[in-house]
């Protein structure tokens, strides 16, 4: 199964080709629950994703800083359904770095943008806008 989803990789052109290693079956992750982080994921029966320490250490932190839990809507995305959810061939979500973190409020969401404040980010994004965002993108 992991050889299938590498070659996707390959045939979405994907600037990142993972190993087998890089994929495991376990979230390793106290604060991120297995079903809302794999939800995208075409392979989530089997399963088989990524998750990079640096995603666990900043949500985690984020969490912190916010406050208490943070429901999230996309993890991470084997290439073909970050294709099909009209996500950046590169995103950050194929290579297992990338949440979407939902709050119930637009003022939710701006708290919850604004927790991630030093927790090392490397991409914070307000979708689908500045003033009123239903999600917030956050890659670490």
């Amino acid at each position: 199964m992991r050889d299938q989803i590498i070659q996707e990789y390959r045939d979405f052109g994907v600037n990142f080709v993972p190993r087998c290693e890089d994929f495991t079956q376990t979230i390793g992750c106290s604060n991120i629950g297995m079903a809302e982080y794999n939800q995208d994921n075409d392979y989530a029966s089997y399963p088989w994703f990524i998750l990079r320490g640096s995603l666990c250490t900043g949500f985690n932190q984020t969490r912190t800083n916010f406050g208490g839990p943070i429901p999230l809507s996309s993890g991470y995305r084997n290439p073909a359904a970050n294709h099909r959810v009209g996500g950046a061939t590169n995103s950050w979500h194929v290579h297992g770095r990338a949440v979407d973190m939902d709050g119930s409020t637009v003022e939710e969401n701006q708290r919850i943008y604004n927790a991630m404040e030093g927790t090392g980010f490397i991409e914070r994004i307000r979708e689908p806008n500045d003033t009123a965002p239903t999600r917030i993108h956050g890659a670490w």
